[in-house]
């Protein structure tokens, strides 16, 4: 053999090894897409019902979660990422601290990823009572609460808590858990409806025994807790989760620093909520205010 077919035969025998370093990455590439397939589609199917309501399965759980498709960020936001993966210590926390035989409250309820979990805790004792003011909302949480076996403990109310009752402004965001009685600029909306506000001093009579209260509301928290205070003077073992984000309460012509102060006030330790073991970590005013949404809750 000549020194120019040893050459070619060499050359031919690289270009071979470089195809299959080629195709070996190319069916490892393959072989991830079908992983996830596997997982996001095999191990968590949709089943889309009338309406283009879509089910999904809550990770281990499997508690059953309907949403509307046509929120495609939060159907992007769940389905690829799981439900399970969504404030996994608020669910944590609910489940460990709220007591069985008393009154759950979720303001704020969205899809109802928290409500689940305190149905859960208190189906055979208590209650659950949700509230939510996005008619779409309200529609899947229907279909949740029946799926889960709830109805029976659960009230459902199309409305919006803060520290009144009557009728408010309520502006849908295209993204639908940035939806608020406070609108901004800043965020893209989809339209603005009017809908029912209560407060829970105002819903609740008098003596109602009321264990845990899970509030996101985009900014109307303070109104929220205004609006409560005869139910938190007759509950002293009441809990509070809630989201504490600085630039959703100034939207709202809340001071944030005054909002904590006034907690205090109320005989409430504040600590921030942590992921994914719902641990209540000791947290001060001035670290809670550099940052940019927390989970809190509130205990005495």
């Amino acid at each position: 053999m000549t020194t120019a077919d040893q050459f070619a035969t060499a050359t031919q025998i690289a270009e071979l090894i470089a195809q299959h370093q080629r195709l070996s990455e190319q069916i490892a590439l393959m072989s991830s897409k079908l992983a996830i397939v596997e997982s996001a589609v095999i191990r968590n199917p949709i089943y889309v019902a009338e309406g283009l309501n879509t089910v999904l399965h809550m990770g281990g759980w499997g508690w059953p979660i309907a949403l509307p498709t046509t929120h495609a960020g939060v159907f992007r936001d769940y389905y690829c990422a799981g439900l399970h993966t969504v404030e996994p210590g608020v669910r944590a926390y609910l489940l460990r601290e709220t007591p069985a035989d008393k009154i759950a409250i979720d303001i704020g309820a969205h899809i109802g990823l928290h409500a689940v979990a305190l149905g859960y805790k208190v189906r055979e004792k208590g209650r659950l009572i949700l509230f939510e003011p996005n008619p779409e909302m309200v529609a899947c949480l229907q279909l949740t609460l029946l799926m889960n076996g709830l109805t029976n403990c659960a009230v459902l109310e199309q409305a919006a808590v803060c520290d009144h009752p009557g009728r408010a402004l309520f502006s849908r965001a295209a993204h639908s858990p940035e939806s608020s009685l406070y609108r901004t600029d800043t965020i893209a909306t989809k339209d603005t409806i009017e809908v029912a506000t209560v407060s829970l001093d105002s819903y609740f009579a008098p003596g109602a025994q009321i264990g845990m209260i899970k509030i996101d509301a985009e900014g109307a928290e303070p109104a929220i807790l205004r609006g409560m205070t005869r139910v938190m003077t007759e509950n002293p073992g009441l809990k509070i989760v809630m989201e504490f984000a600085p630039e959703h309460l100034r939207r709202a012509n809340e001071d944030p620093g005054s909002v904590l102060a006034s907690i205090a006030s109320r005989g409430f330790r504040v600590r921030l909520v942590e992921d994914p073991e719902g641990e209540a970590k000791e947290i001060n005013a001035d670290a809670l205010l550099q940052r940019t949404t927390s989970n809190i809750c509130l205990e005495r």
